[in-house]
């Protein structure tokens, strides 16, 4: 099984008339402000966050469920196994952290990272080691990019997806 290269990674390209389907899409919002009922609003908000940290943990066998993960960022005591509540607890910090950072920033990046990882790993930033996704005990099914590739590969990742435009549309909050 072999390591994807930074050659391998398609070229893409983000256009201008991507950025306007964009800032159409921030206008319709903008005209439901009016409809919008603001505790339906935050508690929606609060769900969504909710369902996407229990949804993103989940791919990598956290096993805590909806009500769970809400009860933990709402600051109760939960059962669960200890990692798993650590990662919930990481995810709202980092999440927090997303809207101040610069989407093209490797620092910004590894910060949220670190903060992801926060009493997981034994070091921050880029990982040093190899790793891969197994099938059983001994049957490689994917192997990630050597360690030492993987700063170039994010590296060219973000020069492929920034664009320097004048405006960038607002984010959609």
């Amino acid at each position: 099984m072999g390591c994807v290269r930074i050659e391998d990674i398609p070229n893409f390209r983000v256009t201008s008339a991507m950025f306007e389907k964009i800032a159409t899409i921030n206008g319709l919002i903008k005209q439901t402000d009016e409809f919008k009922d603001k505790k339906v609003e935050l508690r929606l908000r609060k769900e969504s966050k909710i369902r996407s940290i229990n949804s993103s943990l989940a791919i990598e066998g956290n096993d805590l469920g909806f009500l769970t993960v809400r009860d933990v960022i709402d600051g109760k005591d939960v059962e669960g196994d200890y990692i798993d509540i650590v990662e919930v607890k990481n995810a709202v910090r980092a999440y927090g952290m997303i809207a101040s950072a610069d989407p093209w920033s490797i620092d910004d990046l590894l910060s949220i990272h670190s903060e992801m990882m926060f009493g997981l790993v034994e070091y921050e930033g880029f990982r040093k080691h190899g790793v891969g996704v197994y099938e059983g005990a001994d049957r490689l099914v994917y192997k990630a990019p050597d360690p030492e590739d993987v700063p170039a590969m994010v590296g060219r990742l973000l020069s492929l997806i920034h664009i320097s435009e004048p405006t960038r549309p607002e984010p959609i909050s």
